[in-house]
């Protein structure tokens, strides 16, 4: 899937559409859900992190109001928790941990899953007081063990799945990941995957990425936009 395909285009059409039928749902869960953060302990915290042209580089997430509101209508878009369960969560590449602060507030119980290399998600997550595994995720390697099966696995805006010359993971690289997250789910689980553009390809994702997803055993996926969606079977 490119930018410039014709289905991507129309998902962009649909997508805002619906978003923008989550207004009225989205405002009052964002202020209830911002007025419990201390935002001047907030600004103090994070000020040493401040850069007005932050662009792609970590800083651009301490617009908490932005980047806060933008989770939140994740959440609801992809119509988490509408069966009022409790969820179990992992966000994988959760960098300053907002989607788990969305889900948390909902009454999810969260866990983050990251690398240990950017200062800022580490004070994030200290400051909201979450938790997280440190791990690299490698193709064809497991994720390490966790505390037990999850009920959602997200990972939005993957990053995990460009390699070091920003060559993207095979389809092989994807079966062997989600074959993984599989056996990491409880019955009825979900992932979410919303997959970044690789700027070496291109593509969100291939072609033949999208076909292997489809034909893994134990889920139906869908895809629209830049997401893969998967549950469970």
């Amino acid at each position: 899937m490119k930018p410039s395909d014709l289905t991507y285009r129309l998902h962009r059409y649909l997508y805002g559409y619906q978003r923008y039928r989550l207004r009225p749902e989205t405002a009052p869960l964002y202020e209830q859900i911002v007025s419990k953060i201390d935002q001047p302990a907030f600004i103090e915290r994070f000020r040493k992190y401040w850069d007005p042209f932050a662009d792609s580089k970590a800083p651009k997430f301490l617009e908490l109001n932005y980047w806060l509101r933008e989770n939140v209508t994740q959440y609801l878009w992809a119509k988490i928790g509408v069966d009022g369960r409790k969820l179990r969560v992992l966000d994988i590449g959760s960098g300053c941990g907002f989607f788990l602060v969305v889900c948390r507030h909902l009454g999810h119980e969260v866990l983050g899953l990251d690398l240990d290399e950017e200062p800022l998600y580490r004070d994030s997550f200290d400051f909201f007081g979450l938790k997280r595994l440190i791990h690299r995720i490698e193709p064809c390697q497991p994720l390490p063990p966790l505390p037990h099966k999850m009920d959602l696995i997200s990972a939005y805006l993957t990053c995990f799945n460009h390699l070091p010359d920003g060559s993207p993971w095979s389809a092989e690289g994807w079966r062997f990941f989600l074959s993984d997250i599989r056996s990491r789910l409880a019955e009825g689980g979900r992932v979410i995957i919303r997959f970044n553009l690789n700027h070496k390809t291109g593509e969100f994702y291939s072609g033949a990425v999208e076909k292997e997803i489809h034909s893994l055993p134990g889920f139906r996926a869908k895809f629209f936009l830049d997401y893969g969606l998967l549950s469970v079977v």
